[in-house]
């Protein structure tokens, strides 16, 4: 059976399914939530509060690290979390 891929602009294929461990579920539902609003401020920076974004940004970035010292076992899982944040602020092409 053929699976529809995600829509352009999804973090869906760049961070991999659940982990069965909530802060890290958290934090990933977090990353790809804050991505979707770093892209839409990039794309329009009067489309959102720039500030309160970047340090959002900010503060999942220290997270991710607090998370992978405490949950060494998922730590691939937070690195592709916060890989798809990252992606976010950089330019693809």
């Amino acid at each position: 059976m053929a699976t529809t891929p995600p829509p352009a602009g999804s973090t869906a294929a760049e961070t991999p399914a659940g982990t069965g461990n909530a802060a890290v579920d958290t934090f990933c539902k977090d990353a790809n939530e804050l991505a979707a609003k770093l892209k839409a401020v990039i794309a329009d920076p009067a489309s959102g509060d720039v500030a309160s974004v970047t340090v959002s940004a900010t503060k999942l970035s220290t997270d991710s690290a607090a998370l992978i010292a405490s949950q060494p076992a998922d730590s691939a899982k937070i690195s592709a979390c916060a890989k798809a944040l990252a992606d976010a602020v950089t330019p693809q092409g």
